[in-house]
């Protein structure tokens, strides 16, 4: 079942002390590493999907793209409901007024994963929305239950190019419930005056499974 505010066991954590060093020259990044705004404009929150665990469970996201020649870095934020639209001129959400909270993250991907020369993978792009959409819809299910992505659909507006760091942006689609999680969401980066520029459009259908249930 889609939950209309986030479940209660939100993994909220500080920022690791190598974050704000790291994304220090990355034009969108100012507001998201202030302390100030962490208690109720970006709340920082483990990545599940990016912590090795003793099984094959992500060793996708954990391992094979954890390394210095692939993602470098990835810090997740919870961006509640109440949060004002727009926090400084180089933070744009979304849209205002998204019912149920936003995912943002800020990554840094290496050139282990590029397509043509200097431009990462189209393949992997799909994966950074797979991860995206579902990563929010699981902070809107049942404790009981899995997100599976059903649906993916993706718009290529421009090159993702590397080395660089970028911003992920997902949201729940109003057509979400019962066990449908509809997700759209975006990959942002900046030009060379620093105006923010978005470089792929994502969305899809996450369904709720009982963990007990065969696919």
């Amino acid at each position: 079942m889609v939950l209309a505010n986030p479940r209660a066991d939100l993994p909220v954590c500080p920022l690791s002390p190598s974050i704000s060093p790291h994304f220090s020259t990355f034009a969108l990044a100012p507001e998201y590493l202030l302390p100030q705004n962490h208690a109720a404009v970006f709340k920082p929150i483990r990545t599940p999907s990016r912590e090795p665990k003793q099984d094959t469970e992500d060793t996708f996201l954990a391992r094979t793209l954890s390394t210095p020649s692939t993602i470098t870095r990835w810090q997740s934020f919870y961006v509640p409901r109440s949060s004002p639209g727009r926090v400084a001129p180089s933070i744009h959400f979304s849209e205002a007024g998204r019912p149920c909270g936003e995912l943002h993250i800020l990554l840094t991907l290496a050139s282990g994963m590029n397509g043509k020369d200097g431009i990462a993978h189209g393949g992997l792009v799909s994966v950074l929305f797979d991860e995206l959409i579902t990563a929010l819809a699981n902070f809107h299910r049942e404790e009981l239950t899995s997100g599976y992505t059903a649906t993916l659909k993706v718009d290529y507006k421009a090159p993702v190019t590397t080395p660089g760091s970028y911003l992920l942006r997902a949201w729940l689609d109003e057509r979400s419930g019962g066990r449908k999680a509809w997700v759209k969401g975006d990959i942002v980066g900046v030009d060379k005056d620093d105006e923010l520029i978005v470089l792929a459009k994502g969305e899809g259908l996450v369904l709720d499974v009982r963990k007990s249930a065969k696919l």
